[in-house]
């Protein structure tokens, strides 16, 4: 105890240790866990290097986003880029067999990322519980399955794996959905349930939050904590064991969402390239998606705000079309052998800021503010595409948005994203007017 109250000090986090004696033993136990938890020179060093250098002269806002020197920005070469808006009927198929047959022979395995509960559409339960309703009357996680379990059937294929990231609020309740439900048809030894990381919440000056007097407040460090978490939880280590080479990671959302595309994974594979990534052309200059481009001959991930209004505006000679145009809709390739690079090596991303009403402990009045009247505090994130940069072995797949993007975010009342887009999105695929829906497993 002594030790753990000197670390405290040299990092002014004594205040932890306010209610300690004032706990029953279970609690002290259970808060000298989670103090046992965090790494405080790392997490002294994250507030010092990433956090303070973001926050502006208040010290409780984020500075304004400084914008890429136009020089630097570089539109992504064509050499990377092909797709369904693309190439040739001939060339797809060639791509879809290559797909096919590395799916047929269980070298790629579907990874999605499910950290998210539904707390933006409505709901209290995580956001692949959420049924959407007719025409189909499934829940996203029965429509990827289902997915799965046509690719399988279609490719031959013995086994897909299907790795399955949560946050710690999304674990329980995501496997006991899933058992509910008989795993959709899936074979239990195929779905592999792995939970992300947390980091400590923080006060604007660096303190972390107490969530209750025994407890320290956290929360999920976003979805590039996806490397960490593949490392720690033995993920990387399961899918060596299990021969798989190729990954197709998304994000849970989508209703359209191809898991385990063959055209996409035979394009990326034949390419050779560490990181493939889905896109989409952006609607207009100022569309809230980020845009896949080069900066400093790196590839990269930038939002609108980051880019001058003459780069995002630019246009493409003779089309006529944007020069940035690439919207990244976080469907992504990854090739296994960069997976474990990532997450075994000296590689650091760095952390996002989101500045919250997060709820904790009023170390003045010792009352717990369950709802925040303002943002009091900041959650550590990172961002899966931030490791774009690591590689120059990179392809971009581009297709269609009618096809393949209706994310599902927002409740019903909101201006887009929300349950009835996604459905009159998935009914034009159904009803046959774009695409075939026997492809995307939605019958």
């Amino acid at each position: 105890m002594d030790t753990l109250r000197e670390k405290l000090a040299t990092v002014g986090q004594t205040h932890l240790l306010k209610y300690y004696d004032e706990l029953s033993e279970d609690k002290r136990r259970a808060l000298l866990e989670s103090l046992a938890s965090v790494d405080w020179d790392r997490l002294r060093d994250i507030y010092k290097h990433e956090v303070s250098t973001q926050l502006d002269e208040t010290g409780t806002k984020l500075k304004p986003v400084a914008k890429i020197d136009d020089d630097l920005i570089e539109e992504l070469p064509d050499s990377c880029i092909e797709g369904t808006m693309i190439c040739a009927d001939e060339k797809i198929k060639m791509y879809e067999s290559i797909g096919c047959e590395s799916l047929r022979t269980g070298k790629v395995a579907a990874l999605l990322l499910a950290g998210g509960q539904g707390t933006r559409l409505g709901v209290d339960y995580p956001k692949g519980m959420f049924n959407v309703g007719e025409p189909v009357n499934k829940s996203l996680f029965q429509l990827q399955a289902e997915r799965i379990s046509r690719l399988k059937t279609s490719t031959q294929s013995s086994r897909i794996i299907w790795y399955i990231m949560t946050s710690e609020a999304t674990m329980e309740r995501t496997k006991s959905f899933f058992m509910e439900n008989h795993y959709f048809g899936i074979s239990q030894d195929e779905v592999v349930f792995f939970e992300q990381g947390t980091m400590p919440c923080l006060s604007f000056d660096g303190k972390v939050l107490l969530d209750e007097r025994h407890k320290i407040s956290r929360s999920p460090d976003g979805n590039g904590g996806l490397y960490e978490a593949l490392r720690v939880r033995g993920i990387i280590d399961h899918m060596k064991r299990n021969s798989v080479e190729f990954v197709h990671a998304y994000c849970v959302d989508n209703i359209l969402v191809r898991v385990c595309d063959p055209k996409f994974m035979g394009y990326c594979i034949s390419k050779e390239v560490d990181v493939g990534a889905k896109i989409i052309e952006k609607k207009s200059p100022n569309e809230s998606v980020g845009t896949i481009c080069k900066v400093q001959g790196q590839f990269k991930v930038i939002e609108y705000s980051e880019i001058s209004e003459k780069i995002a505006s630019k246009l493409r000679e003779p089309s006529g079309k944007l020069a940035f145009d690439a919207g990244n809709i976080c469907d992504h390739f990854f090739r296994v052998q960069f997976l474990d690079t990532v997450a075994n090596g000296p590689t650091k991303l760095r952390y996002h800021l989101a500045i919250k009403k997060i709820p904790h402990v009023d170390l003045e009045t010792n009352q717990r503010i369950d709802a925040p009247p303002e943002p009091c505090g900041i959650k550590l994130e990172k961002f899966i595409f931030d490791v774009f940069e690591f590689t120059q072995k990179f392809a971009a797949w581009k297709v269609s948005r009618e096809h393949e993007f209706a994310p599902l975010k927002n409740a019903d009342g909101s201006q887009k994203d929300n349950p009835t887009t996604a459905r009159e999105a998935l009914t034009r695929v159904l009803s046959g007017d774009i695409g075939q829906s026997s492809y995307i497993g939605f019958e």
